[in-house]
């Protein structure tokens, strides 16, 4: 065995032919394609509008602008989590307000986020970590009561079920990615899911410099977006998504056989109908767990670690306050491979290597 990559695509022939005809039709920009994938997209996740940009910082971004978040707004959001969940709230002038996370699910609570709620307080930003959903009725009534936007950064979560609905179809903002790490991808991609027709159209023109007809411009807005040629990808993506998260659940599956109760996993709720297995986490004693990881890497296996976000140099300088929780869990979590096109042998190869240092 090489090397085994963190998160192998699967592209094949029907990607380059999708890819060649939109070269051949002279269209490359935003066009029919990304028309006609977000009309697909809509009809997958079941819900009335979806908008696609070019990634998804950009996704969250789109979705702040479009429900009025200004400068000044605190958004509460997970303490553990990508980065761009923060920074897409940095980026309009708000203020991101850190909640812990649950040591088990890893996904932040309704009341982890209620202790955080100030009287400048505008929304509220779950994550759905690893790609599994957060308890999102739950979320919901949190929002309702207390007079709070929702949107849900569900960036890896495509595909993914809450009580056998699927992500995105919610009386909430939902946004994805569609990285190459992703269930889909378009290399670079992302987009917002709605079924509320005023979101919808204004982050439509948020994502074209703002603009409603020609050169009329309405809103503040930037360029995000995307191209038909991604789009092209993204479509045949779309038509791939179960084969996909089937392959994952048995990868998932593999490593649980193998590994056992040497390390220990994100706890799957009962309300959770398809975890998606975006990313697939190990959690391991702490004060093992560095070098765990670089007998992996050591070995060519591609790994990799998310420290907590109010920890890195620059963000450290913004939030004062400790989440014990959210360090508990990147302090002890290990991402293993996983992919639409990674291999049972690859996955039996990491298992081997894990267990001789477990």
């Amino acid at each position: 065995m090489k090397s085994v990559s963190f998160a192998p695509p699967a592209i094949g022939i029907e990607e380059y032919e999708a890819i060649n005809k939109v070269f051949s039709s002279g269209w490359l920009s935003q066009g029919p394609e990304t028309d006609q994938f977000e009309k697909e997209l809509a009809e997958y996740i079941g819900c009335k509008h979806v908008i696609v940009v070019n990634n998804g910082t950009s996704a969250l971004i789109c979705a702040l602008l479009s429900h009025g978040i200004q400068p000044g707004d605190e958004v509460i959001v997970p303490a553990y989590t990508f980065i761009a969940t923060i920074n897409s709230v940095l980026s309009i002038g708000a203020k991101p307000v850190l909640a812990d996370i649950d040591s088990q699910t890893w996904n932040t609570t309704p009341e982890l986020m209620k202790k955080k709620v100030t009287e400048k307080t505008k929304a509220i930003m779950p994550v759905d970590i690893a790609g599994m959903a957060v308890d999102i009725d739950e979320f919901e009534d949190f929002a309702s009561e207390n007079n709070l936007i929702m949107i849900e950064d569900s960036a890896e979560s495509i595909g993914g079920e809450y009580k056998k609905k699927k992500i995105g179809s919610f009386n909430h903002t939902s946004i994805f990615s569609f990285h190459m790490a992703k269930l889909i991808t378009t290399i670079e991609g992302g987009c917002i899911s709605t079924n509320d027709d005023e979101i919808a159209q204004k982050i439509r023109s948020i994502r074209n410099h703002g603009m409603e007809g020609k050169y009329h411009y309405v809103n503040f807005g930037l360029n995000l977006r995307t191209t038909d040629i991604q789009s092209s990808i993204g479509r045949i993506q779309l038509k791939k998504i179960d084969q996909f998260i089937n392959h994952r659940k048995k990868m998932v599956q593999i490593y649980r056989d193998r590994l056992g109760d040497r390390v220990s996993y994100q706890k799957i709720p009962s309300y959770i109908s398809i975890h998606p297995y975006m990313i697939f986490s190990i959690q391991v004693d702490g004060n093992r767990r560095d070098d765990i990881n670089t007998y992996l890497n050591h070995n060519q296996i591609s790994t990799r670690m998310w420290p907590s976000i109010y920890k890195s140099p620059y963000h450290n300088q913004l939030f004062n306050d400790e989440f014990p929780n959210a360090d508990k869990v990147a302090n002890s979590l290990i991402n293993l491979p996983i992919g639409n096109g990674i291999k049972e042998n690859e996955i039996n190869y990491v298992c081997d290597i894990l267990l001789k240092k477990l």
